[in-house]
């Protein structure tokens, strides 16, 4: 959780000491709540068949079906099932992560998984939810409380629109969903980078070089948007940015002034000049706030959602344990690894050039997903059908394959006129 958006919320700011402690203080309240509330939370039926509490599985099923019939019905499924592959692996043993280690069905079905959590990392979800109040200041928002608002403001459109996914998961189909999303996030990361883009190319020119900057590097800046990337100088301007723009050095102290010119705080107490220390002010500033607003719309019902979905469906019931707790550590792998650097590879690859190469991610995702993504809609936990995690799988069976008997009953489909009328070819052949 972001702590200065609710320090703002609060009330809370800069100036208050202890306004970090409160705003991560805050964040425990959910943490508090589970540890609450999940006393309470029942056990799955299929765990109380796995420890033998069979009464207590039919029980936990019946609370959750509000049909008693169905319930029953449901319950005798999953304890047959549960008796099948208990016996399964009394006469096999008892799977485990090197059983999937030695088959590349299973190596597949894992990959897929990983590969889920590893493109909802790398499409930029995080960066953007941890960094929304520096990228819309980047955009060329003036006011910090204004960007921090807007920040909270999108990482509450996001909680919302995750909400409201969960009535979309039963209602389409899992790869409608997880390919639809892809796509429009891959159009609102064009629409950020393209944004970003071109802030930068109408940059406002440096036109007074201050005297006291000509031995420093910020002296030999020609624009803002080059000055700005510059960790150690910030743009100073008035009314009349086209006209009145400097670029001047930070101050170790403080991002509210400049360390001398007209911006400084000796200068500026009363002054009209702004200090803009790592944006560019500009009439496209728009553009990647609305992206960012459409990224997180798009991202929230496919890739925020669905890895974890597909995920419980994607493995048999053996492998489902092992392959979503891996899956889920390279989620925190690649959050790690994508959201540490962010600041770092927006200083060497620009604002455009980081969110270009979170769209070259979500195009990759597209492709692999449509390629080896399959459908689990409706697929039972405990189904005994083993996945296919490849679009297309060719299959060839010998030609005298003895799973073709002489007497097997085929199905046809025969067509007269507009009628279909399905017959045996055994029932047609003895007429």
């Amino acid at each position: 959780m972001q702590p200065r958006p609710f320090a703002w919320i609060f009330g809370l700011h800069e100036q208050c000491v202890y306004y970090g402690r409160y705003a991560f203080a805050f964040a425990c309240v959910p943490a508090l709540l589970q540890v609450i509330f999940f006393h309470f939370l029942p056990e799955s039926p299929l765990w109380y068949l796995d420890h033998g509490r069979v009464l207590d599985a039919r029980d936990a099923l019946k609370r959750l079906r509000p049909n008693l019939l169905d319930a029953n019905k449901e319950y005798e499924l999953i304890k047959a099932r549960n008796d099948r592959d208990e016996q399964m692996f009394l006469e096999k043993g008892r799977p485990s992560i090197w059983t999937m280690l030695k088959s590349l069905h299973y190596i597949g079905i894992f990959m897929l998984g990983m590969s889920m959590f590893m493109f909802q990392q790398i499409c930029g979800i995080n960066a953007v939810l941890y960094y929304s109040a520096t990228i819309i200041q980047m955009a060329g928002v003036e006011t910090v409380g204004i960007s921090l608002w807007l920040a909270a403001a999108s990482s509450g459109l996001y909680f919302i629109c995750t909400i409201v996914s969960l009535l979309l998961v039963e209602r389409f189909r899992r790869r409608l969903l997880m390919l639809g999303s892809l796509l429009m996030v891959f159009i609102s990361l064009i629409i950020i980078a393209s944004g970003f883009h071109l802030i930068a190319n109408s940059s406002p020119e440096i036109t007074i070089h201050d005297e006291t900057t000509q031995s420093t590097v910020c002296g030999g800046f020609l624009t803002c948007e080059s000055c700005v990337n510059s960790q150690r100088c910030g743009f100073c301007y008035e009314n009349r940015v086209d006209k009145n723009g400097s670029c001047l050095p930070t101050t170790d102290d403080t991002f509210q002034y400049s360390a001398v010119g007209k911006c400084s705080q000796e200068n500026n107490a009363f002054g009209p000049a702004i200090w803009a220390p790592e944006w560019c002010p500009s009439e496209y500033a728009w553009i990647p706030i609305v992206g960012l607003l459409a990224y997180l719309i798009s991202f929230a019902p496919g890739l925020g959602m669905m890895p974890w979905v597909v995920n419980a469906e994607l493995y048999p019931r053996w492998l489902r344990s092992i392959g979503v707790s891996l899956a889920t550590t390279a989620n925190f792998l690649f959050n790690l690894i994508v959201t540490l650097p962010f600041l770092s590879t927006v200083d060497l690859l620009g604002k455009s050039g980081t969110f270009y190469l979170f769209t070259f991610f979500t195009l990759c995702a597209l492709v692999t997903f449509f390629l080896f993504l399959p459908e689990t809609s409706g697929r039972h936990l405990l189904s005994p059908e083993e996945i296919q995690w490849r679009l297309y799988s060719f299959q060839q069976k010998p030609f005298n394959s003895s799973s073709h008997s002489s007497n097997s009953n085929f199905r046809y489909m025969k067509i007269r006129a507009h009628n279909r009328q399905f017959y045996n070819e055994d029932e047609e052949s003895s007429e």
